[in-house]
């Protein structure tokens, strides 16, 4: 009897073993700020000097024998030491692998959240918090498990600024389903056209952006089959800007794209005339 009850308690202490082995090396998954409040880790996050993509360093230390994979949800914030410069955010989901009683470095995916303010100046530090504002919510549930554009700039801006979403390419559609949840979330008017921005951040640290190039389309039919040309009309009806060379275009529906370079001209609302000698075929109004 006693050799069987030496071995019954040599054989649970080796599974005793096993399961503790087995589960100090199976990650375990939380969010990056219960990880910080619980000690597990202590967090250090500071500026890359931009405003958008990778603009945050997390200088991560791993407290515990235990591996993690942090979460960073999308609307977690990042604030600075001064005010006067943007607090970031982030719109997608990250995770960060860290080992046991180990050190990392890590960049993650944040974006101003405040158009008017500075760019976060390199080395300055950020406190995290967690997004308020209802529409981001409605962002995120939208965005889930939707692949996203390389840049969500525009579309945070377009939020937390009340940016024209004609800023976001539409060149998919995945991106025209954006700026068509854009508009209806923000009340802004769903347009057939969208506007490349020239974006730099001057030497005060603001960022100045400027509008290059007018991209959209337009349906149209004709009875016959008619040579047109492009003119281009400010909101005062002065002629801004005409084609120099005509297109034949067939009898019945044709799908028109067109590429304006709007690069210095003035803020405000044009129209695009398609004309036909001095018939005019089509209008499209835009804005600068």
């Amino acid at each position: 009897m006693k050799k069987s009850l030496h071995f019954f308690v040599f054989l649970f202490s080796g599974i005793g073993l096993i399961v503790s082995f087995t589960s100090s090396t199976n990650e375990i998954k939380i969010s990056l700020n219960e990880a910080i409040q619980k000690g597990y880790i202590k967090c250090n996050s500071a500026s890359t000097g931009s405003f958008n993509g990778k603009s945050v360093k997390l200088q991560l230390q791993n407290n515990t024998v235990r591996p993690f994979q942090l979460i960073i949800p999308p609307g977690t914030l990042f604030y600075p030491s001064d005010s006067g410069e943007q607090t970031l955010i982030t719109v997608e989901q990250q995770m960060i692998s860290l080992s046991p009683s180990s050190n990392k470095t890590e960049s993650v995916n944040a974006y101003c959240s405040e158009h008017s303010d500075q760019c976060p100046s390199e080395g300055r530090f950020f406190t995290m918090g967690a997004n308020k504002n209802p529409k981001f919510d409605s962002l995120f549930v939208f965005l889930k498990n939707k692949t996203l554009p390389s840049s969500q700039q525009d579309i945070v801006w377009a939020i937390s600024d009340n940016s024209p979403v004609s800023n976001i390419s539409m060149e998919a559609k995945s991106l025209r389903e954006i700026r068509s949840f854009l508009c209806k979330l923000t009340g802004q008017e769903e347009v057939n056209y969208s506007m490349d921005m020239a974006t730099t951040v001057n030497n005060l640290g603001f960022i100045d952006q400027k509008p290059i190039q007018l991209k959209g389309f337009v349906s149209f039919d004709v009875p016959d089959s008619k040579w047109i040309h492009q003119e281009v009309y400010d909101e005062n009806g002065k002629l801004k800007f005409k084609s120099d060379q005509a297109f034949e275009i067939p009898k019945g529906t044709s799908d028109y794209t067109f590429n304006i370079g709007v690069k210095n001209w003035n803020s405000g609302k044009y129209t695009l005339k398609l004309k036909a000698g001095s018939e005019v075929i089509e209008t499209y109004p835009f804005k600068v």
